[in-house]
């Protein structure tokens, strides 16, 4: 699974933090148990928040990568297409002749 990004990170923390002043102001509760409880649920929704989007973008990912091109022959992927092969180090160099005329 690949990693949030700096603005879901944020997304998710504001999230959790308005999440739990808003239930903690509608619910009115001194006792430490309900504010552990309304405090957990708002940490559930931030991660939901900062996950979701990964998720989505996993599962939009997941039938390009799968794609194959090719007739008959080997598979190759569709994500090779219309891609130069890596040069050498030496591409732009003469070889070493064979030391015969």
């Amino acid at each position: 699974m690949p990693r949030p990004t700096p603005a879901q990170i944020c997304w998710g923390t504001l999230v959790t933090v308005s999440a739990t002043v808003v239930m903690l102001a509608v619910s009115g509760t001194d006792s430490l148990p309900v504010v552990t409880v309304l405090v957990v649920v708002a940490v559930a929704l931030g991660t939901l928040a900062a996950a979701l989007p990964l998720i989505a973008r996993s599962r939009r990912a997941e039938p390009a990568a799968s794609r194959v091109i090719g007739s008959g022959g080997a598979a190759v992927p569709a994500q090779g297409r219309g891609r130069r092969p890596a040069q050498t180090a030496d591409a732009g160099f003469a070889r070493p002749s064979s030391g015969r005329p």
